[in-house]
């Protein structure tokens, strides 16, 4: 089993294609991709952190419709865009996934309310936020955070990196990849 993260996948989002050059023809070639290559790394019993802006401008249905075709375990922290996903659970439509345990909503109903959650993953401990953050809970003793929002517009900041779909090629990161990218950071918050 292999713990994945990732964000903002804005699917139903037409502009979201030119706002950040996305390459594909429209919100449903984008949709039909983002799924594809979803799947292709993430298996059945894996677990996967959304950080939020799952889907956006579009209907509580169809965001369930491509919610329903994903591989894994799915924990999402709802974001600012995350109107569909509110609407969908605010209608009962996300019961059978929440149930199944294949879906947990992390975050308040309100999007004017920032949710941010810690998790350990293999003995290292991950702030997970939709939004990023300067520091987070143990920044000084080694702790991660990662994020979404920013559609790479913020580099690595110490052990803090953008897991969102524009920076990774519209896919999810595994645990272990993000290992390998932290290892390499030798800066490191001190409490000197």
């Amino acid at each position: 089993m292999e713990t994945w993260f990732t964000s903002d996948y804005h699917l139903g989002h037409r502009n979201i294609l030119h706002l950040c050059q996305r390459p594909f023809a429209d919100a449903e070639e984008m949709a039909a991709e983002i799924v594809a290559r979803h799947n292709a790394r993430v298996r059945e019993d894996d677990v996967v952190y959304d950080l939020g802006d799952f889907a956006f401008r579009c209907t509580a249905e169809y965001a369930v419709n491509w919610l329903t075709r994903l591989n894994g375990k799915r924990h999402i922290v709802l974001g600012n865009h995350d109107k569909p996903l509110r609407q969908a659970h605010k209608r009962g439509l996300l019961d059978e996934l929440i149930a199944s345990g294949k879906l947990t909503l992390i975050g308040e109903q309100d999007a004017r309310i920032q949710t941010g959650i810690r998790v350990n993953v293999q003995g290292q401990e991950i702030v997970l936020a939709h939004y990023a953050q300067r520091t987070w809970h143990g920044a000084f003793r080694g702790s991660w955070h990662l994020f979404g929002h920013s559609h790479g517009n913020l580099g690595p900041h110490y052990k803090s990196i953008d897991v969102g779909v524009d920076v990774h090629d519209f896919s999810p990161v595994s645990f272990s990849e993000l290992r390998k990218c932290m290892d390499r950071v030798e800066d490191a918050f001190s409490e000197d």
